[in-house]
């Protein structure tokens, strides 16, 4: 074999190697899970009260396992819209820290986009991230931002969560 099919051979093993080596990342931490927005378990809870800006009020109970409307309306309800709004609760807390004082229109916190009840645990909605347009949601004092897979389910009318 000829001193440049070597040299060729060796280079590829060293590519390889490095190849082998990024992918496995040794060394490196595994990444802790990101903290939930709260620590309510989502089948627990018995009640919901979601207010909308310039809205009327959507009350719901759960009754013998099932969803009721309360408000606007009685009727009963969606179960499996219900069981979506409700991973609201579990979602991912990518970053949190008390809520400035006096700040709360940086955040779309005054007035704020909705409220959501659910049990006795108040979440304000709030604007969005300028840069990577994660939702702020102020749970207690805590300022909360959340990847914003949920603002639909919190603006859709009240229709959409009645049994159709």
């Amino acid at each position: 074999m000829n001193p440049r099919n070597l040299t060729n051979i060796g280079l590829l093993a060293l590519v390889v190697s490095l190849g082998i080596l990024t992918w496995l990342e040794p060394g490196s931490m595994p990444e802790e899970p990101m903290p939930p927005l709260t620590t309510l378990d989502p089948r627990q809870i018995e009640s919901i009260e979601l207010t909308v800006r310039n809205r009327e009020t959507l009350a719901l109970e759960k009754r013998n396992g099932s969803w009721q409307m309360i408000q606007p309306h009685a009727t009963k309800a969606n179960d499996p819209k219900i069981e979506r709004l409700l991973e609201i609760a579990n979602t991912a807390s990518t970053e949190r820290f008390p809520l400035p004082d006096g700040n709360r229109a940086q955040f779309g916190l005054n007035p704020s986009m909705a409220e959501l009840r659910l049990d006795d645990t108040r979440l304000e909605i709030g604007g969005t991230h300028p840069i990577d347009h994660r939702r702020y949601v102020l749970v207690g004092d805590t300022l909360h931002l959340i990847n914003d897979h949920f603002a639909h389910h919190l603006l859709a009318p009240a229709k959409d969560y009645a049994m159709p």
